[in-house]
């Protein structure tokens, strides 16, 4: 039990994320716990605060489009996502180089988006480093939705809460199979959108 937590401003969480720690963000419609993706004990200690087990791959957030290319980012998604993001849009893609395998799983998949989200958008902007999370969840296996309830929860080695504003919805995730983009969760953009999407081709049908 983490019995040190405590609320951080936005130039700690940037100085203990750059350090390898961990924290906890408000991030769309839930808090998350937030770190160095490509960090092996940083992701190590992320997925200790792990209380239920996923179905989707691991969330990871980059400061641009320029960074994806960097990592050697690829996926026939790319096309989707690149018109409007940052936006509130993951796409899932095979694990980039430099990534530990425990961020990808026997899968060798991750979900990787530009934000809109200004906390966060700044903090990438900073750090210049791709970021893993995972939802915080308290002892029922909720999301965590406000900043008292992540002070009074059980993590492990975090190094703070900074505290912000939640929107309503998450992000959509999005896959590529049998040719074609299928949503995998629907959230703050629609089908409609992508569908108008400027360079959305015929390739992809969901």
């Amino acid at each position: 039990m983490n019995n040190n937590t405590t609320i951080i401003d936005i130039h700690q969480a940037i100085q203990q994320i750059s350090k390898g720690q961990i924290v906890v963000l408000p991030f769309e419609d839930h808090f998350i716990i937030c770190g160095l993706a490509k960090n092996e004990h940083t992701v190590k200690n992320i997925l200790e605060n792990e209380k239920k087990k996923s179905t989707q791959p691991l969330s990871i957030l980059f400061p641009s489009i320029k960074s994806l290319s960097l990592h050697q980012i690829e996926s026939p998604l790319l096309k989707l996502a690149q018109p409007i993001w940052p936006a509130p849009l993951s796409i899932i893609v095979p694990a980039f180089p430099g990534l530990p395998s425990s961020a990808s799983g026997l899968t060798q998949m991750v979900s990787v988006q530009i934000p809109s989200h200004p906390l966060l958008s700044h903090i990438l902007n900073e750090v210049q480093e791709p970021l893993l999370y995972i939802k915080a969840m308290n002892s029922h296996h909720e999301a965590i939705k406000h900043t008292q309830e992540c002070l009074s929860s059980t993590f492990k080695k975090i190094s703070g809460v900074v505290n912000g504003v939640l929107s309503k919805q998450g992000s959509t995730l999005i896959s590529y199979q049998f040719g074609g983009y299928q949503i995998q969760a629907q959230g703050q953009v629609t089908k409609a959108e992508i569908d108008h999407l400027e360079l959305c081709d015929d390739r992809f049908v969901s």
